[in-house]
């Protein structure tokens, strides 16, 4: 009888002990942020997540739906805090996958933020945000350029003026009118999506250059004049006063200017009000006569004209026209004149 009693003490010590053993592993809920802005202004619909965990063979996988108002996706991983664990993060828009995080986390912190992307997959972001921002066709305030294989830009009222509440991304060969380039910035599709296309003075025409003309605006829609840009700055609330000058004017910006991410980390304390619905948008500029290239990615709406100047007003002699700047430290907007080879945005002005 004692002998099995010592038994049994034995099997119940030995059963104690893997108790013991087993709650020092510790394990504990790892809460995991990602937020959604580092995709780009684009509404993140869900995650899925691939996880593997120090010493196990067996990967996991969840799909995590994600909060559009608080711009974040949220995961819990249950693991222990001293060994590592590594996974990946599949992002989804519109149902479109746009891009991965990957990273490890060796962490006992209750909770991880995440805001590193590892890729972003062009094609898929431009599709996304094209299917993201498009307006219906056949509804009020929107228009449908046929041109572009059905693109839909939203519209706008504003006074006596109906705009482009959109920059134009329409592609053109280049050279199909003479010295005729437009272009992404960066060369990335990505930004034609998300910004507009960006186009020297040239491309904006089809042939007959001259105030006023369609060129490469849509059917029923034309290039805006340099008065024509005056009278918008009117209704936003330049004076009369102002109106004849070159550089910065007034103080109407913000209800010209969008809130949005596009213009850079401190867009939440923007001045913009964009009480007009013009939504304007940085879309950065081209320098082809200084030669810089891209600048300007989050801190210049430009917009051409349709209006050129001569060597009497621009002092220079090489062909310039004006144009339109939109930046997030002016209270008002730039009236200038530059290099008719440089290439900036175009919104287009209904007939």
């Amino acid at each position: 009888m004692n002998r099995i009693s010592n038994l049994i003490l034995l099997t119940l010590f030995a059963w104690l002990s893997s108790c013991a053993l087993k709650q020092t592993v510790n394990e504990e809920d790892l809460s995991i942020r990602i937020s959604t802005t580092t995709f780009l202004p684009l509404v993140v619909d869900s995650l899925r997540v691939v996880y593997g965990i120090e010493g196990e063979s067996q990967s996991h996988e969840l799909v995590v739906p994600c909060s559009t108002s608080q711009s974040t996706c949220i995961f819990t991983i249950t693991h222990d805090p001293k060994v590592s664990l590594g996974f990946t993060a599949q992002a989804y828009a519109n149902g479109i996958n746009i891009g991965f995080i990957s990273t490890g986390i060796q962490s006992s912190t209750e909770t991880i933020d995440i805001a590193n992307v590892d890729s972003l997959f062009s094609d898929s972001v431009a599709k996304a945000r094209i299917l993201q921002s498009q307006c219906v066709s056949g509804t009020p305030n929107c228009m449908t350029d046929s041109r572009s294989g059905g693109r839909n830009y939203r519209t706008v009222a504003i006074g006596s003026q109906v705009w482009m509440a959109e920059n134009l991304d329409y592609f053109i060969p280049d050279n199909a009118v003479q010295n005729a380039y437009s272009y992404c910035y960066d060369n990335n599709p990505v930004n034609c999506a998300l910004r507009g296309r960006l186009y020297n003075w040239k491309a904006l025409f089809d042939g007959a250059v001259a105030p006023g003309e369609r060129g490469i605006c849509p059917a029923g829609w034309h290039l805006p004049t340099d008065p024509e840009w005056t009278t918008l700055e009117m209704t936003a609330g330049l004076t009369a006063a102002d109106t004849a000058i070159y550089g910065l004017r007034g103080a109407h910006a913000s209800n010209l200017r969008a809130p949005s991410p596009l213009w850079g980390p401190s867009w939440e304390t923007l001045p913009a009000d964009n009480s007009t619905g013009f939504s304007a948008i940085p879309g950065g500029l081209v320098d082809k006569f200084g030669e810089s290239g891209f600048l300007e990615l989050e801190t210049g709406a430009n917009f051409w004209t349709s209006t050129s100047v001569d060597a009497t007003i621009s002092g220079v002699p090489q062909p310039q026209a004006i144009k339109r700047k939109i930046s997030p430290d002016d209270a008002g907007l730039r009236r200038d004149f530059h290099h008719q080879v440089n290439a900036y945005n175009l919104r287009c002005l209904k007939d």
